[in-house]
C-alpha cells in the first residue's frame, strides 16, 4: 500500500512539473531585437493597431498616444495598457489574416514611462494560436525623457519574432510579463499594436540542365579493298596481255586461209 501511495505521489509531482514547464513562458531576450529604429518592412506588411483587438479577458485601458504611422506629434491613434485582473492567462487577442503560407515576422510596438517609482519588470508576452508562449522584458526600449500624459513619446520595436504559418486565420494573444504579475513592482507596456509581414522564401539555386542535341555521324560508304601492286602482279598482267595477243593473231591467220 505504501508503495502504491509513493508511486501516485511521484506521478502527481511529475505531472505538476510537466504542466508547469509547458505553461511557463519562454524568455526570448536572446532571440528578439529591440530598437527605436523601425525594422525594415516589405510590401506584404500589415499594421494592426492596439485597439483593433478581437477579444480580451478584460477591458484594456487606453489613452491618446501617437499613431504608430504618424510622426509622433498627433494623437489620432491610441495605445493600450493591460489592467486588472493581473493573471498569468489574461490576454488581449488579435486576428492575423494569412494569405500565403510561409515564414512570418511579428513586430511589436510600444514603450513605457521611466520615472523611478515605476521601474521594474516592464514587458510583454505573446503566443500564436495554441502554440508556445514567449515573453520579453522591454527595459531596453524605455525613453529617458518620457513624461507620463504628454506627447514626449517614442515607440520602440520588438522584432525578429518569427512563426511558420499556414494560410488562413490565426490569433495572436498578448500577455503581461509573468514576472510583473508575480512581483510587486514594475510598469506595463504602452502597447501600440504590431506589424506582421511575410519573409522572403529562401533562395533555391536550381541546377540548369541544357539539352545538347546528339551529334549526327554520317557513315562513309564501304569501299572494296585495293589489292597491293607487287612485282608478281605485273608479270601476270604481262603474260595475260601476250596470251590475248597470241589469240588475236591466230584468229587473223584462220580468216586469211578461209
Amino acid at each position: 500500500m505504501k508503495k502504491v501511495i509513493a508511486i501516485l505521489f511521484v506521478g502527481i509531482m511529475l505531472l505538476g512539473f510537466v504542466f508547469s514547464v509547458s505553461a511557463a513562458a519562454i524568455n526570448a531576450e536572446d532571440t528578439v531585437k529591440i530598437s527605436f529604429d523601425k525594422p525594415e518592412l516589405n510590401e506584404t506588411v500589415v499594421l494592426v493597431r492596439a485597439l483593433e483587438y478581437i477579444d480580451a479577458t478584460y477591458e484594456p485601458n487606453s489613452g491618446a498616444r501617437p499613431d504608430p504611422e504618424s510622426d509622433g506629434t498627433t494623437t489620432d491613434g491610441f495605445a493600450i495598457w493591460m489592467n486588472s485582473p493581473f493573471e498569468i492567462d489574461s490576454y488581449v487577442a488579435y486576428e492575423l489574416d494569412i494569405k500565403t503560407a510561409g515564414t512570418y515576422e511579428i513586430i511589436l510596438i510600444g514603450t513605457a514611462q521611466t520615472d523611478p517609482p515605476a521601474r521594474g519588470i516592464r514587458g510583454i508576452g505573446w503566443r500564436i494560436d495554441d502554440g508556445q508562449k514567449y515573453q520579453v522584458d522591454i527595459e531596453p526600449i524605455l525613453v529617458p525623457d518620457y513624461e507620463y500624459a504628454t506627447l514626449s513619446y517614442k515607440y520602440g520595436y520588438i522584432s525578429n519574432i518569427t512563426f511558420e504559418l499556414t494560410a488562413g486565420k490565426h490569433i495572436l494573444y498578448t500577455f503581461l510579463h509573468e514576472d510583473y504579475i508575480t512581483g510587486s513592482s514594475g510598469g506595463r507596456l504602452n502597447f501600440a499594436g504590431f506589424y506582421y509581414q511575410k519573409l522572403p522564401d529562401p533562395e533555391v539555386i536550381e541546377e540548369t540542365v541544357v539539352d545538347v542535341p546528339a551529334e549526327v555521324v554520317t557513315e562513309a560508304p564501304a569501299t572494296k579493298p585495293v589489292a597491293p601492286q607487287t612485282g608478281d602482279t605485273y608479270i601476270l598482267y604481262l603474260l595475260a596481255g601476250l596470251a590475248m595477243s597470241a589469240i588475236m593473231m591466230v584468229s587473223k591467220l584462220k580468216r586469211k586461209q578461209i
